[in-house]
């Protein structure tokens, strides 16, 4: 899964900040975060967090989008710590 989301093709007006593993309900997750803009007026800007794991034979995806400025890393950071599939 990790070979996969290195190789995103990512449209434009997204760039990728970072990408790396954590620990999600005691799976391994891969965690991206994109800086997003439209390429179009009106113009803005969003950080968009994509959190990809698999886990009983299924795969996860949880997207959290909000403009940059009003993205809470700990209000996110929250749900992540506290997800769990049943």
């Amino acid at each position: 899964m990790q070979n996969q989301m290195n190789i995103t093709i990512n449209p434009l007006g997204w760039t990728k900040i970072s990408n790396q593993t954590i620990t999600i309900d005691g799976q391994d997750a891969h965690l991206q975060v994109f800086d997003v803009y439209s390429i179009w007026p009106p113009m803005w800007g969003y950080k968009v967090e994509t959190i990809t794991f698999s886990k009983n034979n299924n795969t996860y995806e949880l997207l959290f989008e909000a403009p940059k400025e009003e993205f809470d890393d700990e209000n996110f950071q929250v749900i992540i710590d506290s997800f769990e599939v049943e």
